[in-house]
Formats: structure tokens, C-alpha cells, sequence
């Protein structure tokens, strides 16, 4: 612990989300390896006990991978459009030493509470997090910054470290096979936050493929993007293409990736769903 604070002082990121409010819901520890007996490159989706986020409030979540498999991507979701559409997710991120997709949501309603999870999609492939330093966000302040892969490996998912619940993030999405763009806004009137992009990277053959849609002015919709036939999804993302789009969720689905995505703008926006996909071996 005193090395992942000191990591957290540096702004080098310690792959477990160090926090007050340390993860606790999630599946039993790890899953039982056999799901990927006789595969050489196999994904499949893992998701984490619900957890209660209360009013005003944020919570953690986490997903476990089977004993001996990692993240290749990851994300979460919850009741948000039952709870009145005031959850937000402000971090999801892997912990490639715990196998493990943690997430953290923050609830603005003032009265009504919450549930969330986290989804990890796991794999046997190799799977790398790569997280840049944090970079500082002014009150009221957008920030955009990266993260990439190491030479020889591709991007299979992505992730965004919030330092701070006020903080939403707006995009999270692949630039390219090996960069990840986060975007975020500081809603706050006079804090200043901090925010980090996070690179999940491996050897197999990772492309990214994306579908957009338009929201109306204060309208929710999920968004969503698919593999095509014979490929598998292994991570994902959205870039919402404004400034007051907020997503709600990410997370695989069998086929591809989607997200809810809250425009609380006065015009419509043009939104982006992202899947990174591979072939099974």
C-alpha cells in the first residue's frame, strides 16, 4: 500500500485505484480457469457484484478475471436511467495485478440512491496497462490527454483514471491501433482535479471499428458499436463530441460494445461508439 501511495504522489499510476473508498463488490475472487481450456487467444466478459452509490456520493466497483487471465478491456454500468439519470462514470481501469476491472460512479441526485457494477473482459492473450501521468484540470476547465502501447503491442481496450467525482469524463476512445484519447470537464466552480488516460495493450490482431448516432438536446441514449461476424470484442469506448455529453456506462456486450450517453446540452451532438476487436485464434 505505501508503494501504490507513493506512485499515486508521483502521478505514476499504480494499476489498483487508490482511494478512500477502496473497492468492494465484485465476483467471487477469480472464476474458475477452466472457461479457457484448449484456447490459445480467447475473450470472454466477467461482471462484478452491484454495488449501492449513494446520493451525493460515488462508490467503487470491481470485476475479477479467472485465475490466470488479465483484462484486455473493461467498464460498468447501472441503474441510471431508474435513478433519475444523475450517475456518471468517472473511472474505469484495470488492475493487471489483481485481474481485475475496477470502475468508480459518482451520483449528483441529492435524494435518491443508486446501483452499479463493473464488466471486465478477459483474456489468456497477453494484456498489458499502460497509464500516463496525470495530467491537472482547472475548475470549470475541459483537458485532453493520452496514453499509448509499447512497441510491438496494439490497443485491445481503454481506461481513465478520475482523481476527483466532479470530474466527467466526455471521451474515452482509440485515436489509433495504439493510442487511447481521454477527455474530461471539471464541473467543478473552484477545485482543481486530476485525470488520467490508461492504455490496455497485447500482441494480437486488435482493430478498431466504430459506429456514431445523434442525440437529441437532454435526451439518454445507448449507443453502441459491433464486431463484425467471426471477430470478438475486447475492448471499447465512446467520444461524445461535445461538452456537456456524459456517458453513463461502457461495457461489452456478446457482439460488440455500448454505452449510455446523456447529452445535457441545448442542441444535438453527434456521438461515436467504439469496439476493438480481434479474431479468435
Amino acid at each position: 500500500m505505501a508503494a501504490a501511495l507513493l506512485a499515486l504522489a508521483a502521478g505514476t499510476a499504480a494499476a489498483t485505484p487508490v482511494t478512500a473508498s477502496a473497492p468492494r463488490g465484485g465476483t467471487a475472487r477469480h472464476a474458475p480457469a477452466e472457461v479457457f481450456v484448449g484456447q490459445r487467444s480467447d475473450y470472454k466478459t466477467f461482471s462484478g457484484l452491484s454495488v449501492e452509490i449513494p446520493p451525493n456520493g460515488s462508490a467503487w466497483a470491481v470485476a475479477y478475471c479467472p485465475q490466470g487471465t488479465r483484462p484486455s478491456g473493461g467498464g460498468g454500468n447501472s441503474d441510471g436511467y431508474t435513478s433519475g439519470n444523475n450517475v456518471y462514470l468517472v473511472t474505469s481501469l484495470p488492475s493487471m495485478e489483481l485481474g481485475s476491472w475496477h470502475v468508480q460512479f459518482a451520483n449528483t441526485s441529492p435524494d435518491t440512491r443508486a446501483y452499479g457494477w463493473a464488466e471486465a473482459r478477459c483474456t489468456n492473450a497477453e494484456s498489458y496497462a499502460h497509464e500516463a501521468m496525470f495530467q491537472l484540470v482547472g475548475a470549470g476547465q475541459e483537458k485532453s490527454m493520452t496514453s499509448w502501447c509499447a512497441p510491438g503491442e496494439r490497443l485491445s481496450g481503454i481506461g481513465f483514471r478520475s482523481y476527483d467525482p466532479f470530474l466527467r469524463v466526455l471521451d474515452a476512445y482509440p485515436e489509433d491501433e495504439v493510442t487511447v484519447r481521454v477527455r474530461s470537464l471539471n464541473t467543478s466552480d473552484d477545485t482543481l482535479a486530476r485525470m488520467s488516460a490508461v492504455a490496455v495493450c497485447g500482441r494480437d490482431n486488435y482493430i478498431v471499428h466504430n459506429a456514431y448516432t445523434t442525440l437529441q438536446s437532454q435526451e439518454t441514449r445507448q449507443v453502441g458499436a459491433n464486431c463484425p461476424q467471426g471477430w470478438t470484442p475486447t475492448g471499447g469506448g465512446v467520444v461524445s463530441g461535445g461538452s456537456a455529453t456524459y456517458r453513463q456506462s461502457s461495457e461489452p456486450t456478446a457482439y460488440g460494445w455500448q454505452a449510455d450517453v446523456r447529452n445535457t446540452s441545448s442542441s444535438q451532438v453527434t456521438v461515436g461508439a467504439y469496439v476493438v476487436r480481434a479474431v479468435p485464434s
